[in-house]
């Protein structure tokens, strides 16, 4: 049977305090899928609905996807940049989400750029900054049993 999750694949790929610095988030590869969304979230979750983790005085200042022709990062360059966008959102609380999505065929692919990942800087640094991004690829070309690469330690719950 052919579940949701074996066409997609989920993954925390950066988790840290950004505060007067930069981080850019482990690689993502298209090459199985058609299309990747980057969901980058100021501060974390405490529970109960309730964020923490960035100061509400500073601004994300830079917010760009990269491509790459592998998982180290190789040949990297701009994919998109929506640091201009990020920049504008009145309130840069703890919570605020950014979601990216990315196209496979928005990649140079005649130049065998095959990974995404974004770049987060943040240079007021007033306290605490951290960003988690979380990646979700999707619409898996070769979909097939466990695609997810889901482990005895993972859980699907199905009703």
């Amino acid at each position: 049977m052919n579940r949701l999750t074996d066409n997609l694949k989920m993954v925390q790929v950066l988790g840290a305090d950004i505060g007067g610095t930069n981080a850019t988030s482990d690689y993502v590869s298209l090459a199985d899928y058609d299309q990747v969304v980057f969901d980058v979230m100021l501060g974390f979750a405490d529970g109960d609905n309730t964020y923490s983790g960035w100061t509400a005085a500073d601004k994300l200042d830079s917010l760009i996807v990269k491509q790459a022709i592998n998982s180290s990062g190789g040949s990297v360059k701009t994919l998109k940049d929506h640091s201009a966008n990020a920049v504008v959102v009145a309130d840069h609380v703890a919570g605020t989400h950014y979601q990216i999505v990315v196209n496979a065929d928005e990649l140079d692919v005649a130049n065998d750029f095959t990974h995404v990942a974004v770049y987060v800087a943040e240079s007021d640094d007033g306290g605490t900054d951290y960003v988690v991004i979380t990646a979700v690829a999707a619409k898996a070309r070769f979909a097939n049993e466990n695609e997810s690469g889901l482990t005895a330690a993972t859980y699907v719950l199905e009703s």
